[in-house]
């Protein structure tokens, strides 16, 4: 995967159970500017399948029998993504929590541009000081109690070409240094 360079393209899946809302919010997502620059990645090209169907065929057996077996986890996830087999972001369709989608959305593409920095049960500084700009760049409200977890960013250090373009900062492996 190291030598692919290029763009994600969101895409609804098939068997999801609110088609129009993801539609909207798809459409919100591509209206933002920057979007497609922030859909740039290293690493990563062609579709990402945006469901809110657990039971789908694109969420993997792997993922199924880890996660979306397990009550707690079923009723508290906001979204995951899915890296391996078939590209995906699945959303909660129960979620009730009041962070907005969009930024759930964002927060879950990070995790393509960014891997490494945003495992399972926390995640790095880093990766929430790039979140922290570009949802900012793509001119999203942050909250840094939702979008954040309450991480202070202000004292992150980040390689001086995520400074200067957050939405198209991206890498494979480890985070570069400079």
């Amino acid at each position: 995967m190291g030598g692919i360079v290029g763009n994600l393209s969101l895409v609804i899946d098939g068997e999801a159970t609110d088609r129009g809302a993801l539609q909207a919010l798809i459409t919100q997502f591509n209206n933002l500017p920057g979007s497609g620059r922030f859909l740039y990645t290293q690493g990563y090209s062609g579709n990402l399948t945006i469901t809110d169907n657990v039971r789908s065929r694109i969420v993997t057996t792997g993922n199924y029998n880890k996660y979306f077996k397990n009550p707690r986890f079923l009723r508290d996830f906001r979204a995951l993504s899915q890296a391996q087999g078939q590209l995906a972001i699945i959303f909660n369709p129960n979620n009730r929590d009041t962070k907005p989608k969009i930024n759930i959305l964002v927060h879950e593409i990070g995790h393509f541009k960014w891997p490494n920095l945003g495992p399972e049960t926390s995640h790095d500084p880093r990766f929430y000081a790039l979140l922290n700009n570009a949802l900012m760049r793509l001119g999203l409200k942050v909250n840094s109690r939702q979008d954040l977890e309450g991480t202070d960013v202000s004292r992150v250090n980040l390689p001086l070409s995520a400074q200067n373009d957050p939405l198209g900062f991206s890498f494979v492996g480890s985070m570069p240094v400079r």
